[in-house]
């Protein structure tokens, strides 16, 4: 994947098989057992009070 013509991940997600934990600590699916479409999420990780507020946001399919 490429942003502003620069490189930032190239990877295949159906190889991805590490162990990732969910904040509560129970362990989350392999990302390559998830479900390849499905919602998108924004999480807000201001500190302080503070919003975060997003713009001009684009999804690009990826096949």
């Amino acid at each position: 994947m490429k942003l502003n013509g620069e490189l930032i991940h190239d990877l295949n997600l159906h190889e991805q098989t590490q162990t990732v934990k969910r904040p509560d600590g129970s362990i989350a699916p392999q990302v390559k057992d998830r479900p390849p479409r499905g919602h998108i999420g924004f999480q807000e990780l201001s500190r302080n009070g503070g919003q975060v507020q997003i713009r001009g946001a684009e999804i690009l399919v990826l096949d």
